[in-house]
């Protein structure tokens, strides 16, 4: 059972002490002061009142801001089936309508070139699109943090069998493009950010898909490895650490997201998937884990004391809605 305490501060009393104080002042004095303190909030009060026309901005419209901006997320429910479904060979298609992140999807010959941080879409004509550019990270809105993720180029070129880049790997299944930078360190950005997108997005190909990550961590695919071995039957592909050339005939760059920890069933583009089922590749990813764990419990005849679960209580962003009902259990 859980238990905390939280510091209450009772300005109430502070305030009977405040009274106490001028009284034992002489009355002469105790004028002063409340004349000083009208003054005081005569002169608070015009400058919030004059504050927008003497520097175009108050502090409380700054705070509006944040709070509409928070309003936006908080309210974000995706209505829309995600486009770029069906892509024509020879094509990219972009999504940049989500608000928490872009997806694009190509398909035909696309290779790798990691020392430019692009991908090449190789076509037959000379009808190449505008180049694009892309962050493959969930957290579209977050400026602050996107700025430190790493960009990649999306570009369409005109094939010239004589200078074209030669494959060095050939792929036969398609890619994911998404990056483990931003937040990654952190184990709710790592699911909310990735691992859930993650499978939002490369379910419906039934682990037939090579997911290739860009800013790539080591200890990232050693902490995850059992969750990404029940989307993927390949090996990861680190983009920036790979100089090889990497081949596919499709590619996805960047995750599809609904919302905070969320699988929207109604946005899964193939089947009727819900978090219950990304619960279950979590069972399954464990089960070995957790089975040799019980093994060993049931072999120790010591007595040992069970750990005791600790709640933190946090009231800005995030909240536990059933938190006295959990500590009851």
């Amino acid at each position: 059972m859980v238990q905390y305490h939280r510091l209450i501060i009772h300005h109430g009393r502070k305030e009977e002490r405040f009274r106490v104080s001028v009284e034992e002042v002489g009355s002469l004095k105790k004028a002063k002061q409340k004349f000083l303190s009208f003054l005081f909030l005569t002169i608070l009060s015009c400058c919030f009142i004059m504050s927008p026309y003497l520097f175009g901005f108050s502090t409380l419209s700054l705070l509006d801001s944040f709070s509409r901006e928070n309003e936006a997320l908080s309210s974000y429910e995706p209505a829309l089936a995600p486009v770029c479904l069906e892509v024509s060979n020879g094509t990219i298609c972009c999504d940049r309508t989500g608000l928490r992140s872009d997806i694009c999807v190509m398909k035909g010959d696309i290779r790798t070139d990691s020392a430019s941080s692009s991908l090449f879409l190789f076509t037959s004509t000379n009808n190449t699109t505008n180049p694009q550019k892309i962050k493959p990270y969930t957290r579209k809105w977050e400026t602050s943090v996107m700025d430190t993720v790493q960009e990649l180029n999306l570009i369409t070129k005109h094939s010239n069998k004589s200078s074209d880049r030669v494959c060095d790997v050939y792929h036969d299944v398609p890619a994911v493009f998404f990056s483990t930078g931003g937040y990654t360190g952190n184990v709710y950005h790592e699911f909310n950010d990735g691992i859930i997108p993650l499978f939002i997005t490369s379910q419906h190909y039934n682990k037939k898909v090579v997911f290739v990550i860009v800013e790539y961590h080591d200890w990232w695919e050693m902490k995850y490895g059992d969750i990404v071995s029940q989307l993927s039957d390949y090996p990861l592909v680190d983009f920036s650490g790979d100089s090889r050339t990497h081949c596919f005939k499709e590619a996805t760059v960047g995750l599809r997201i609904h919302d905070e920890l969320t699988v929207n069933s109604t946005l899964m583009s193939h089947g009727n998937k819900t978090i219950v089922d990304f619960r279950n590749v979590l069972d399954r990813a464990y089960t070995h884990r957790i089975q040799s764990l019980v093994q060993e419990e049931t072999k120790t005849t010591l007595d040992v004391k069970k750990p005791k679960l600790v709640i933190l209580s946090r009231n800005g962003s995030r909240a536990i809605l059933n938190e006295d009902l959990l500590v009851y259990f």
